[in-house]
């Protein structure tokens, strides 16, 4: 009991100078080197998966694909899917899809690929949100809407999309002749 009390006073005494502690399985560490080690050993055990865990690793980018339905539509790589779950109709230039694709990139690195591969491909942002486990993007062309559902199930990501034209509003109404 007595050497741990001396060890902790000279430990103590160290430190308060700015000195390294001598510790025989480490050797010398500087407070400030010691606090460093202990913040990187925090922040990289934080950024695996886990096991169970919810935390997903960041990949690196992924590449655009089309689908036959959806040729002017960037895509995952990686992705298939649903057929199940899954519908669309075109009517001349006009069409309403209903799709879900399955993969294995996570929801994160998905998430950025829409936000990035839409903007290049014309498509604006409007609105954005986090609902019961689903990120939930919806962006707009000239001609369509678009809404992005985005989750993780089973140790794969999951995302719908739904594709459908703009709404006419009143203003748009063509006048009639008399």
């Amino acid at each position: 009991m007595m050497a741990q009390r001396t060890r902790r006073t000279a430990a103590a005494r160290l430190a308060a100078r700015g000195r390294s502690l001598v510790v025989p399985w480490v050797g010398a560490i500087a407070p400030a080197r010691l606090f460093a080690v202990g913040v990187l050993v925090l922040s990289v055990g934080c950024q695996g998966s886990g096991g169970t865990g919810t935390m997903h690793e960041a990949a690196p980018g992924i590449a655009a694909v089309s689908h036959p339905t959806l040729e002017d539509f960037p895509l995952p790589t990686g992705f298939s899917l649903v057929d199940d779950h899954s519908l669309s109709r075109t009517s001349g230039q006009m069409r309403m899809v209903q799709y879900e694709f399955t993969g294995g990139a996570n929801p994160p690195s998905v998430i950025r690929f829409f936000k990035e591969q839409l903007n290049a491909a014309g498509w604006t942002l409007k609105k954005e949100r986090f609902d019961r486990g689903e990120q939930v993007m919806q962006f707009q062309s000239d001609r369509e809407d678009c809404e992005i559902r985005v989750r993780a199930h089973s140790g794969r990501t999951i995302f719908n999309v739904d594709i459908g034209p703009l709404p006419s509003g009143s203003s748009e109404r063509v006048p009639r002749r008399s």
